[in-house]
């Protein structure tokens, strides 16, 4: 029986295999778009070195080996690292070992860590604006960048580096660990969600936090407030103790 092609190349990985994974990965039904930073995130990459990992040659150019029929420049082409080459085919063959998570826009998590961000409200300024500046040094970034990172224009993380979304993905990671434990502690006294809530809450990070209403809509008023509450000053604890200081620590260092 033939084997497909696409699933098992037969030549040397090279940087076009990225997007033939790259659609095999979208072609899944649980799949959305993939963009340029999931596949830097697989690959573990930078995401503006992404574009030379498209075209270079196959790792066997990495090992020293040269073409057979040298030409001016063809040195100046990059080549996969044969770590990137094994891990390509495997996940070429098992896209299933590459589960692609839910991100948040920038927005998403400014809206998040809003009522948590330090904020000094200045004569003719609020509250809002004070946090908003104070957005993208939270993760190691500039004042300035907070208007860039927030613009109504931006695509979100997708334009973020690649340690700034790891840092958001950590932190909305943390809050919906606590929202989760949060949820199963308020529904042990009502009934209602008892026997789905096992089976919906199998999601984690932004994948369980962007559905959060629907896991709240049980909820008269009080025990909303209540859970609220909970959830505010749970996740303020850690997130004013271990990321702001860890953040001060550095800022200090």
């Amino acid at each position: 029986m033939a084997r497909n092609p696409l699933i098992h190349p037969e030549s040397p990985i090279d940087g076009k295999c990225l997007m033939q994974l790259k659609t095999l990965l979208e072609s899944r039904p649980d799949s959305g778009e993939v963009r340029d930073l999931d596949l830097a995130m697989l690959m573990n990459v930078p995401v503006n070195r992404l574009s030379q990992l498209k075209r270079s040659r196959s790792s066997i150019y990495a090992l020293g080996k040269q073409l057979d029929d040298e030409q001016d420049g063809v040195d100046d082409v990059p080549s996969l690292r044969p770590s990137q080459a094994i891990l390509t085919r495997l996940l070429l063959r098992h896209p299933e070992f590459a589960p692609l998570p839910l991100r948040p826009t920038n927005s998403d998590v400014f809206e998040l860590l809003a009522p948590f961000i330090p904020s000094e409200k200045q004569t003719g300024g609020s509250v809002l604006k004070s946090r908003k500046l104070g957005f993208a040094p939270l993760f190691g970034r500039s004042y300035i960048s907070s208007y860039k990172m927030l613009t109504d224009m931006s695509e979100g993380s997708q334009n973020s580096s690649l340690p700034v979304v790891r840092l958001q993905m950590l932190i909305v990671g943390k809050y919906a660990e606590i929202f989760k434990t949060l949820l199963r502690e308020f529904s042990k006294d009502p009934s209602k969600t008892a026997q789905s809530l096992d089976q919906d809450l199998k999601e984690t990070g932004w994948a369980l936090l962007r559905n959060r209403d629907s896991f709240t809509d049980w909820m008269d008023d009080d025990v909303f407030q209540s859970f609220n509450t909970e959830l505010h000053r749970r996740f303020d604890q850690w997130f004013s103790r271990d990321y702001l200081g860890v953040l001060s620590d550095e800022a200090v260092s």
